[in-house]
């Protein structure tokens, strides 16, 4: 049997703040630094960050988003829990706080 109709399809979007849509573009880089208006989910101590054979920090950057675990507070957000776990210690092997952003 044949049928025929229209199909149509949706995409979905999410929202997010106007503010935030405009720096998506580095959002889920790694960074030597953290750019004004993003956060960091992630340390980690690299050479690729440093100009020697020594180690710096190196950022897993995030735009701030509801929802989102981080390891900073941005300006205009607060947050509704935390969690401690290394991935935001400079010194590895040492516990730091993560906060779930509300923004």
């Amino acid at each position: 049997m044949l049928l025929s109709g229209a199909a149509t399809a949706t995409t979905a979007t999410a929202a997010t703040p106007a503010s935030a849509s405009s720096l998506t573009g580095l959002d889920g880089a790694w960074a030597c630094s953290v750019p004004t208006g993003y956060v960091y989910d992630q340390v980690t101590q690299s050479t690729q960050c440093s100009s020697g054979s020594w180690t710096a920090p190196r950022f897993h950057l995030r735009t701030p988003v509801d929802g989102l675990t981080a390891c900073t507070i941005p300006s205009g957000f607060t947050y509704s829990a935390t969690t401690q776990n290394t991935d935001c210690s400079y010194n590895q092997g040492s516990p730091s706080t993560r906060y779930l952003l509300l923004g």
